[in-house]
């Protein structure tokens, strides 16, 4: 079974793929044809597919080997099919009856000999539980999110399969499907790239909007991670950091939420219920089941779980004139609302989004990085009442503890010789200046 860092390797080749095939010669062409060979070598597996965009993804990786001897076609597909492979919102798509399979039949015309459809049909069947003892996926969030949509799909594969069998039983059949599938795919992309952008909303977080690659990057994002154009250390910030001057995002409602280990919270502390309480900062992975933390609206709400646990991705979004702050994929976000409070997970939040901030005011997301980890510890914590919680980045390197101006002593007056008039005592500065 291939991880998650081989499947990223697996969309860089992808990439390179598409974007270098139609000017490829010689030496060149010969190394990509073999990467297009390893591709198809890999021979995915239910059980090794992480996605349906991985699917997506490795059957666009076998067009370039359709179109031999149609480079200025393929050139022109080529770059539609990169197109396409962006995030795709299901707002966006053509009206119904064009939303979902004209998309997806670029891929199944690529696969001349219909293996991706009976794959296609095996995932269908898993996802609705019918072959589970197969896959075993079944019961997993993307199975219960997708199930209607991939019923669709495979109605509209078997509609594309009847047309791909009509132009193989052609007189040319290579031709035919290589002129169908270039002139398919510009079409498609004409449309997509006539309609409107939609602002972000805290819907766009719910099943129903989909993608053919994780709509946390395109392609090219991906290609950059590989490459390692990912700098920096988790939750860095400005060396002149102090809690109370910085802004924290609020974590949503519907917990438990993940944080990382040395972020801060409002902690209320006291020896005894009679004693006076204060008001102290305490790290994440401090915090225990009975701890009182103060929620964003001031009230007081108690921890009742905190668990350790791994991850390998996490995000990382940039507010405007606000510190950077990294959380895990699916933590929910305060959004803003006209009514009841509003959530977002973090990989569903978009530039220019709005998020809610510990100040009330809400700020936009001017940035966003999905950065991916070997084995990244983070805390688990379900508070109650479930109410939203601020939390603050901290310090990237221990601050150096510093003193206020030394204070001087007070000099008084003395009398000499028991009749002599009083001196009146003169600080040792001149005015504006000061001594340590």
């Amino acid at each position: 079974m291939e991880s998650a860092s081989d499947f990223r390797r697996i969309y860089a080749k992808v990439q390179v793929l598409l974007e270098r095939w139609p000017h490829a010669e010689g030496v060149e062409r010969k190394a990509l044809l073999s990467s297009v060979k390893e591709i198809k070598e890999m021979n995915l597996e239910e059980k090794d597919i992480l996605s349906m965009a991985d699917f997506a993804v490795g059957m666009a990786g076998r067009f370039p080997e359709l179109q031999d001897g149609y480079d200025r076609k393929c050139a022109s597909a080529a770059s539609d099919l990169l197109f396409l492979l962006r995030p795709i919102e299901e707002k966006l798509l053509p009206s119904k009856g064009a939303a979902d399979w004209r998309i997806w039949e670029i891929f199944a015309a690529a696969e001349v000999q219909r293996k991706q459809i009976c794959v296609l049909a095996r995932y269908a069947g898993c996802f609705k539980g019918e072959s589970s003892d197969t896959c075993g996926i079944s019961k997993s969030p993307l199975a219960m999110s997708t199930e209607k949509k991939l019923a669709d799909l495979v109605a509209a594969f078997k509609d594309v399969q009847s047309q791909l069998e009509g132009h193989i039983s052609s007189e040319k059949p290579t031709y035919s499907c290589s002129s169908k599938l270039a002139s398919r795919a510009s079409e498609i992309a004409r449309e997509l790239r006539s309609l409107p952008d939609l602002p972000a909303s805290p819907e766009s977080s719910e099943p129903g909007s989909w993608s053919l690659v994780e709509d946390t990057a395109t392609a090219a994002d991906v290609v950059a991670e590989v490459a390692g154009d990912v700098a920096g250390d988790v939750g860095s910030v400005a060396s002149c950091w102090s809690v109370e001057s910085q802004l924290s995002y609020l974590s949503g409602h519907g917990g438990p939420h993940c944080f990382l280990p040395p972020y801060l919270f409002q902690h209320v502390q006291s020896a005894d219920e009679s004693s006076s309480k204060s008001v102290v900062w305490a790290a994440a992975k401090d915090l225990q089941r009975g701890a009182k933390i103060v929620s964003a609206d001031g009230d007081l709400i108690e921890v009742i779980k905190a668990e350790v646990q791994k991850t390998t991705k996490l995000v990382e979004l940039e507010l405007d004139q606000a510190v950077p702050f990294s959380t895990t994929p699916n933590h929910r976000i305060m959004v803003p609302s006209d009514g009841d409070d509003a959530t977002v997970k973090a990989i569903d939040l978009k530039l220019g989004s709005w998020v809610m901030c510990s100040d009330g005011m809400a700020k936009k997301v001017i940035g966003m990085k999905l950065i991916h980890v070997e084995s990244q510890e983070v805390l688990a914590i379900t508070f109650h009442p479930d109410k939203a919680v601020a939390c603050f980045p901290p310090p990237q390197e221990p601050l150096v503890l510093t003193k206020g101006l030394t204070p001087k002593p007070i000099r008084r007056g003395i009398r000499r010789g028991g009749a002599g008039h009083e001196l009146v005592s003169l600080p040792d500065t001149a005015p504006g200046e000061y001594e340590d």
